[in-house]
């Protein structure tokens, strides 16, 4: 028996026609010549773009094509250049106001969900349509949570506790909430709902769920404009698919033209191939890590063994400990841990990042913005905070031997634009993980221990720091640990995989072993003779 994969679902509903300027789109939104310049640069150039209602219209480019732009002058942060027009109904609307995009029924739900999560689901989907009141005073609770049950319901969308607060509940439940709430007082037929990176942080095991529901906003009478740099994604939810490419629209293609290689070759401006290159297998087996017995929150005694220049992925679904492991090796679990993690043979002090961090062990998070970076801080300042002792005497900073740093991995890394002191959250997605990257290896670590290392980052991206890691490998005998919910990073990177079920190790799949399909029955707890 085969597992149900995500990526084989197809829009149920076709809109016709699904090319080019149409009668309905004047029944939906509709852009035309938007650009935009900041100084003397345009990073938007005469885009037009026509979302349909009932449509899914997939919208793709690498970092800096012009994604964020338009989101951002939807959303009204950001004005357009004077000639851009837009339409929604085919009514006339201002761009770049905040009011008017809410008025004519613009929605958004951006990649960090702006969710309160101490608080509860019928909490944070007030925030987005207000409380029912009382007849008095105060809050009808009772009326509160049926209007929060029924904007639930209307989507499918099934939560065990209304009052929970969101930070207990699982991260695809989070993002059904952040819709519900973008839509709040929202009628059929009307309107656009925006969704930037939806999937970025769900495992692959609860992107149906969410593309479920996408598909009944839609089918409800929405237009849903579907951001993500996650391409199998897009290919499995959306009508139609828009490219943009350094700051221009390279098209508009019904899903039936397109698989993910010519996608991403319509972004990038050259053929991708996706393919398995690993770093060559360590010549001598040199233990650097070794862990027995780990148990915490979801793991159940976890032994390990890794090698001098291995990489080595941790695969497995929500709950699985697949998510857990990453922190618990670099000492940063909260939770309470169990069993020893020995480092060169040394015993690594649980709860001490600080203590891991000594010993050689340098750790890139899951959340970039919230645990990785600091965003009052320039470029420069986020690539060599943690290493500012090898460049600094008697406490103060030696500014060129600074440069020196930033310069040498700045070009090693490939940051795009090379301005050190331009504030980190300026830079795309891409090229901030790129400059963490950079700040972790410029530490020269025994270890790289990395959780989700591609979230939010787009294909050509995605590839350059594949690249990175792949020639620290093999230049200087790396040790790496990849857990990630993107099987793509396992498939291109890892020597072995261990996959984790219910926080056990039940499998290990390595060099000709390994592929989309043998991850993903391993996942699933399938034995090998259930493969075909």
């Amino acid at each position: 028996m085969k597992p149900r994969l995500w990526l084989d679902r197809r829009p149920a509903v076709q809109p016709k026609p699904v090319a080019g300027r149409t009668e309905t789109a004047e029944r939906g939104l509709r852009l035309e010549n938007v650009s935009k310049s900041f100084s003397d640069r345009l990073v938007l150039r005469n885009v037009d773009l026509d979302v349909q209602p009932r449509e899914i219209h997939g919208l793709v480019g690498q970092n800096g094509s012009g994604k964020s732009t338009i989101i951002k002058i939807l959303a009204g942060y950001h004005s357009p250049d004077e000639g851009s027009r837009a339409w929604m109904h085919g009514e006339p609307f201002e761009l770049g106001s905040v009011l008017e995009g809410h008025r004519i029924g613009l929605r958004f739900v951006h990649q960090d969900l702006a969710l309160i999560l101490p608080m509860s689901a019928m909490d944070n989907v007030a925030m987005g349509g207000g409380y029912v009141r009382g007849p008095v005073a105060g809050i009808n609770w009772e009326k509160q949570r049926a209007l929060t049950q029924k904007a639930l319901d209307r989507f499918g969308v099934s939560l065990p506790d209304l009052d929970a607060p969101l930070s207990s509940v699982a991260p695809v439940e989070r993002t059904a909430v952040a819709i519900v709430r973008a839509l709040a007082g929202w009628e059929e037929d009307d309107g656009v709902l925006v969704l930037d990176e939806p999937t970025a942080s769900l495992p692959s095991s609860e992107v149906e769920r969410l593309h479920d529901i996408v598909r009944d906003v839609s089918a409800q009478g929405a237009g849903v404009i579907y951001v993500s740099h996650r391409l199998d994604d897009v290919l499995a939810v959306a009508h139609r698919i828009t490219v943009l490419r350094d700051g221009v629209k390279v098209g508009t293609f019904a899903r039936s033209e397109l698989d993910a290689g010519q996608l991403a070759r319509l972004m990038v401006g050259r053929r991708i191939v996706r393919t398995r290159r690993p770093p060559p297998a360590p010549e001598t087996r040199q233990p650097v890590l070794r862990t027995e017995g780990l148990s915490a929150r979801w793991l159940r005694g976890v032994d390990l063994e890794v090698y001098r220049g291995e990489v080595v992925g941790i695969a497995g679904v929500l709950g699985s400990g697949r998510e857990e492991l990453p922190y618990v090796l670099a000492s940063s679990a909260s939770v309470p841990v169990a069993g020893r993690i020995l480092l060169d043979g040394k015993e690594l002090p649980s709860g001490s990042p600080r203590n891991a961090y000594r010993l050689g062990v340098a750790f890139l998070p899951a959340d970039r913005i919230r645990e990785a970076s600091i965003g009052q801080l320039t470029m420069r300042e986020n690539l060599t905070i943690a290493g500012l002792d090898r460049i600094s005497s008697a406490s103060v900073i030696n500014g060129g031997e600074e440069r020196n740093v930033v310069n040498y991995w700045m070009n090693r890394v490939d940051v795009v634009p090379k301005e050190p002191e331009q504030l980190l959250p300026t830079f795309s997605g891409g090229n901030q993980q790129k400059v963490i990257l950079a700040r972790l290896l410029s530490l020269s670590p025994r270890l790289l221990v990395l959780a989700e290392p591609t979230a939010g980052v787009d294909i050509g991206a995605r590839e350059a720091l594949y690249d990175v890691l792949r020639l620290e490998v093999i230049e200087r005998q790396l040790t790496v640990i990849v857990a990630s919910s993107d099987i793509q990073d396992l498939v291109a990177l890892c020597q072995r995989i261990v996959v984790l079920n219910e926080g056990h190790v039940t499998c290990e799949l390595a060099d000709s072993e390994i592929s989309e399909s043998s991850i993903l029955h391993a996942m699933e707890g399938l034995a090998p003779s259930e493969l075909d």
